[in-house]
């Protein structure tokens, strides 16, 4: 008896889980487009900023707030399930996350330096 009852309460829980995540938004072409076309001018942008010799602070901050929302995206997009990479995938899309951190936190780290200086 109390086996079946286990059973149960993690079937259910299980359903419950498996309906909060079906709820979640999908990853669709759309979506894959507009990333399509935001990341050349992300690059074009961060090309301009590289070959000037002084750069404006607010947009260093916000290439370091796009760098931070692209590693919050990209974990978000993992936990949402929307897609379901195989072990490759999930390596090569964490691996990204953080080298974009790292980039952030070196930006990070040089525009509080320059503001001391």
């Amino acid at each position: 008896m109390r086996e079946e009852w286990e059973t149960r309460s993690r079937t259910k829980s299980v359903k419950t889980e498996w309906s909060a995540i079906s709820a979640m938004p999908t990853w669709n072409r759309a979506d894959s487009m507009i990333a399509s076309l935001l990341r050349p001018a992300f690059v074009a942008l961060l090309l301009v900023t590289a070959r000037r010799q002084t750069v404006s602070r607010l947009v260093l901050i916000d290439t370091i707030a796009i760098n931070v929302l692209w590693v919050v995206a990209s974990f978000g997009l993992r936990i949402s399930g929307s897609v379901a990479p195989n072990v490759l995938g999930i390596a090569f899309v964490a691996a990204q996350a953080l080298t974009v951190a790292l980039f952030a936190e070196l930006q990070f780290v040089g525009l509080r330096r320059s503001a001391a200086a």
